[in-house]
């Protein structure tokens, strides 16, 4: 009953008793108000049930007051150890309370299991998934028969972190099997940008990129294009229909980062200035005529 889980929290907090308390069950009891408020007493206190991390309230003959819930939530909120806590609640506000403490808690716990691993030598690095191993296999060209890339809107590589995802770009920096890439509609974002535009600047293989229908804003784009003004490869480059923006002053440092590339013949950017567009238009006229007069030289 109430009054039993009232003196039990006083003398637990008159005494900082319990501290190596782990799970604390009270299901299927009659408890209330005021139980529950001093036992929120003690799981706030950091002297008290220090180390509680399961505390199981359900099933209780009386449903719990507002007052009730808004106790609990505070002092959940204030535990550094809880990582479960079994009990529906109504209200909003305590319901996210509670959920964001026992997310974090978990991820401090899981931080602290891991470092711990690390220090005891006992740390078991993860498999690396489908995705992952197919990109670690352009990176070290482990397989010459990929020598295109079509992820179109693939879950796996949207379901990669962004670690992993920022690697992806740097993977064909040293590659020298992939000829053509579609990387469509996968939320590719600046930092993969940036890691990509330095592949595009020692990559000597591709000769055709679409990144149509991604997150690359300004910032991403101007990495691209500086990558691909050092590139000697790339015949055809996409890169159409972001969802971000790109602003004006972006826009206008592009024509100059594509000076000294020779090569690229078709550019897809989604420039709103017509000056700009006509000098990235121009600059690909300037490229297929400079191609021309090669082939024409080497014919002699």
């Amino acid at each position: 009953p109430d009054a039993f889980l009232v003196a039990f929290s006083e003398q637990c907090l008159a005494k900082c008793g319990l501290p190596k308390l782990a799970v604390l069950n009270l299901e299927s009891n009659l408890l209330g108000q005021d139980g529950v408020k001093a036992m929120s007493q003690c799981i706030a206190n950091p002297k008290v049930w220090r180390y509680l991390q399961i505390l199981k309230l359900e099933n209780q003959k009386m449903q719990f007051t507002s007052n009730a819930e808004e106790a609990l939530g505070e002092g959940v909120l204030q535990s550094p150890s809880l990582v479960t806590v079994s009990l529906k609640i109504r209200g909003g506000l305590e319901s996210q309370q509670i959920n964001n403490t026992v997310a974090a808690n978990m991820d401090t716990l899981r931080q602290a299991r891991r470092q711990h691993a690390s220090k005891t030598g006992t740390l078991k690095e993860r498999k690396r998934n489908e995705m992952e191993l197919y990109f670690d296999k352009i990176a070290c060209n482990g397989d010459p028969s990929i020598t295109d890339v079509d992820l179109t809107g693939n879950l796996k590589f949207l379901g990669l972190n962004a670690t992993e995802r920022t690697k992806t770009g740097a993977a064909f920096a040293t590659n020298t099997t992939v000829k053509s890439i579609k990387m469509v509609k996968l939320k590719l974002d600046d930092a993969f940008a940036e890691a990509f535009g330095k592949s595009l600047a020692t990559n000597s293989t591709l000769e055709k990129v679409c990144l149509d229908s991604n997150s690359l804003s300004g910032t991403g784009l101007k990495a691209l294009m500086e990558g691909l003004g050092k590139n000697s490869s790339i015949v055809d480059f996409q890169v159409r229909h972001q969802s971000k923006t790109m602003a004006s002053s972006d826009e206008e440092a592009l024509p100059a980062l594509l000076a000294d590339n020779k090569t690229v013949i078709k550019l897809g950017v989604d420039a709103r200035n017509p000056l700009i567009k006509t000098q990235l238009e121009k600059k690909c006229n300037e490229n297929r005529e400079w191609q021309r007069k090669q082939r024409l030289a080497q014919k002699k």
